[in-house]
């Protein structure tokens, strides 16, 4: 029999964070990552809200990694982290075991203190949308579902040449340019924390190209410090189990780009970078990338995941659109309908608008 219980706490090296740790193998869903997100991130008014999923000899099953924040339901490391892949539960896609969390959850929400779910981005194709998406109009509640920013992955074929032939002819020309000009010849180099590089010093270096490259662009991500705060934390602890790497190109005794990628039993995760202005003349963000599909290929991984965003380069090296969705539900309330009508009139708002630019943008 399954048994449904939450606890608002989980320290590191607990009983149920090892368990937690048995239950994963992706690094976006590991306690690992979301506990260090949660301990920058949260809020003194957040609450913790960790649904356990357990047998009937108390065995953990599946972990829902949830937080309530200003009355709403939320996933664990959503927000400016961008942890892309989240899912409701961790450890299980069992439908039956999701139908009956969500149940629970919903049963229990005056005493947990929500009064509606907002889960910002999960794959179109996974449990927590299926879930949502075979609700509809139901006399429990209302559901929402919308196009979150999607992310981009490459699958990768056996070995480099069969990756170049999937590309365009002028972007395999490039690649196989810069191949020869730099890489082939030993001019640049790669260095990562799974040899002899600290993770430190690997980690200010990114912090560093990271800023010098955005403060080009209008800012980054390491402007907030809790950010940096919390990437430094779950790097330092996932580094260890192999499922965080942070890799760099350098010329000439210089670095010019640096990778930070999270790996998971099939997928590399390309998830910050950072790049000196000084490699722009040398195409580092080209060279950066070759070395990541080579690395991927070399370890027999089937896909590099780009993260969140459909930026034109990543079209370049193959990649292809992963949609998410933003999932929303409120409770069948007066207040719950408001809120249901008001987030459909926003949507509504939002797609007419970019209707009408698209429209300018032709004309």
């Amino acid at each position: 029999m399954t048994h449904f219980s939450a606890v608002d706490t989980c320290p590191w090296g607990s009983e149920l964070y090892e368990q937690w740790c048995g239950l994963v193998a992706e690094p976006h869903q590991h306690p690992d990552w979301l506990l260090a997100w949660w301990e920058a991130f949260s809020q003194p008014a957040d609450r913790l809200c960790l649904l356990k999923v357990t047998n009937g000899d108390g065995r953990l099953l599946a972990i829902a990694p949830l937080y309530v924040s200003s009355g709403r339901l939320r996933l664990l490391g959503d927000g400016a982290a961008c942890t892309d892949h989240a899912e409701m539960l961790v450890g299980t896609d069992d439908a039956e075991i999701y139908a009956g969390a969500l149940q629970w959850l919903i049963d229990a929400r005056a005493a947990l203190e929500w009064n509606r779910i907002d889960f910002e981005a999960v794959d179109r194709d996974g449990p927590t949308h299926r879930l949502f998406s075979n609700l509809g109009e139901i006399p429990t509640g209302r559901v929402l579902l919308s196009d979150a920013l999607p992310t981009c992955c490459i699958e990768l074929p056996v070995n480099w040449e069969s990756y170049l032939a999937g590309l365009s002819r002028n972007h395999r020309k490039r690649c196989r340019r810069w191949c020869r000009g730099y890489l082939d010849t030993g001019r640049v180099i790669t260095r990562s924390t799974v040899e002899d590089w600290h993770p430190d010093v690997a980690f200010e270096l990114l912090v560093t190209l990271h800023n010098e490259r955005r403060s080009q662009l209008g800012g980054g991500a390491f402007d907030d410090p809790r950010f940096e705060r919390f990437l430094h934390t779950a790097i330092q602890r996932l580094a260890p189990r192999g499922m965080a790497e942070i890799r760099a190109i350098q010329m000439d005794g210089r670095f010019l780009a640096v990778e930070c990628l999270l790996l998971g039993p099939r997928t590399m995760y390309a998830y910050q970078s950072g790049l000196a202005v000084a490699g722009l003349e040398h195409n580092a963000g080209a060279l950066s990338m070759i070395t990541l599909v080579q690395s991927a290929i070399e370890r027999g991984l089937q896909y590099l995941d780009l993260m969140r965003g459909a930026e034109e380069y990543k079209f370049h090296w193959g990649a292809r659109i992963q949609p998410l969705q933003r999932i929303g539900w409120w409770p069948a309330t007066v207040g719950g309908a408001l809120g249901h009508s008001s987030s459909l009139f926003w949507q509504f708002s939002k797609s007419v608008m970019q209707t009408v630019a698209a429209g300018a943008s032709r004309a």
